[in-house]
């Protein structure tokens, strides 16, 4: 066994590669199991229950992990977030929630792939949608980065916190 080091946003987190390594994404070649995504803990459920974002984003406090189709995404071993992904018939809803100190610290874009990763190996290659604040430009652009497109803006009022909302689709 021996240690590597990431390129770009990755550099600071050493990896041990043995030989049950698993790669997670072909855009990245030397990503290993880093990441990783498993069925969500009742541990895990408690502590995503517990996160307070700040300003702005406090509209996502209060968060509740129930009902099925939950995952949890992990940075070594720490808790990164959480998401949900609900199969319709055309389509796979994707709902996201990262942990709040480790928003704008360039997870994002592994999240999402491991978020579509398991979409793929659950159910295929078929759409998946998702809804974002209008005002969380940092998780639009994210979204954008992983290929969703804006398909509409509608507001939303059954929400602890009613605003506006953008569909974005990936085919």
């Amino acid at each position: 066994m021996h240690e590597r080091f990431f390129e770009e946003e990755y550099q600071d987190y050493p990896i041990e590669f043995t030989e049950d390594s698993n790669i997670l994404c072909e855009e990245f070649e030397c990503v290993y199991s880093l990441y990783n995504v498993k069925e969500l803990t009742w541990e895990d459920k408690e502590e995503v229950e517990t996160w307070e974002y700040p300003g702005e984003f406090a509209v996502y406090n209060n968060l509740r992990c129930e009902g099925e189709g939950f995952f949890s995404v992990r940075l070594k071993k720490e808790l990164l977030g959480v998401f949900r992904l609900i199969k319709e018939e055309q389509c796979v809803k994707l709902g996201v929630a990262m942990k709040p100190e480790l928003c704008g610290k360039k997870h994002g874009r592994m999240f999402g792939h491991m978020a579509l990763a398991k979409c793929e190996e659950l159910y295929g290659k078929i759409p998946v949608v998702l809804s974002v604040r209008s005002f969380n430009e940092r998780a639009i652009k994210c979204y954008e980065n992983l290929g969703f497109k804006k398909e509409e803006v509608y507001f939303e009022d059954r929400l602890v916190m009613p605003g506006e909302m953008i569909l974005m689709k990936k085919e």
